[in-house]
């Protein structure tokens, strides 16, 4: 029988892929920082949210592209970077830099076995958020993402035993078009907008909330904080970032809100 991994030991080969993470970016002079619940854990814990294991950063698309070439040449690492092109039935348009020593498949339609992971999200540019533009550009990747993850399902994933002609009908046409078709369209309409000529970023390849939209100006300097005892980048504008994601992100939830995020569920276990 393979061994389960606790809550502790959990945070801890995923900090350890974090330190790598951090090692890599900046040996070859890569951009990231730590995000979203991650981010939060920095600021209001100085490490992991306590019931939480989830480690995101933020990359640009340019540098998050380099960091697969970079990794994946590495044969004598326990890291990989896995994302839909080089990994067969993977669910998600962005990638997940993993331990490959651990066994980590979560409960959902469709899931792999990944092993324990940090999420890698790439950042694009955007219209101006106000436009029309803005709305259609956000709309349509949203769309094409939701049925990239749909594309890698089977039927009987989605459905169970339920009969429905018009659901296969649906399912078969997104599968027969194929999902790196669909994400690799997601992609291409992410590059639409450089970072560099946007006001505004969003990781828009995620299926992140419509008001999740960054000032450039808040993560264009970053500065590092202590994360579990190890320093790690964060924007200069964290407060403000984290207000947008948020709200009153210094105040901790009620305590029987204090569980893990219930979308991360999954067995997990060191390989055999």
């Amino acid at each position: 029988m393979s061994q389960q991994i606790t809550l502790a030991e959990h945070q801890e080969i995923a900090l350890q892929i974090l330190i790598y993470l951090d090692q890599i970016c900046r040996k070859y002079n890569l951009k990231y920082f730590v995000s979203d619940g991650t981010l939060l854990g920095t600021i209001r814990h100085q490490g992991f949210i306590p019931w939480d294991d989830d480690v995101d950063i933020w990359m640009p698309r340019e540098d998050y592209q380099k960091l697969a070439l970079i990794v994946n040449q590495k044969e004598c690492s326990c890291f990989r970077l896995l994302n839909s092109e080089n990994t067969s039935g993977y669910l998600w348009a962005y990638s997940k830099l993993v331990h490959t020593g651990t066994s980590l498949k979560e409960y959902r339609p469709g899931a792999i076995d990944t092993g324990i992971f940090v999420d890698v999200f790439p950042y694009d540019g955007i219209p101006p958020r106000d436009s029309a533009r803005f709305s259609l550009h956000w709309n349509l990747i949203l769309f094409l993402y939701k049925n990239g993850e749909i594309a890698s399902c089977s039927y009987s994933d989605l459905f169970g035993d339920r009969k429905s002609l018009s659901g296969y009908l649906k399912w078969l046409l997104r599968k027969l078009y194929g999902q790196k078709r669909i994400f690799r369209t997601v992609d291409f309409l992410c590059r639409l907008y450089p970072v560099e000529a946007s006001d505004s970023v969003m990781c828009l390849c995620a299926g992140y909330h419509k008001n999740a939209v960054v000032p450039k100006s808040l993560i264009d300097t970053l500065i590092e904080l202590p994360f579990e005892g190890r320093p790690v980048k964060v924007p200069i504008g964290y407060d403000a970032y984290l207000r947008i994601m948020y709200g009153d992100y210094m105040t901790p939830p009620p305590p029987e809100k204090q569980v893990p995020n219930a979308s991360h569920q999954a067995d997990i276990c060191w390989k055999t």
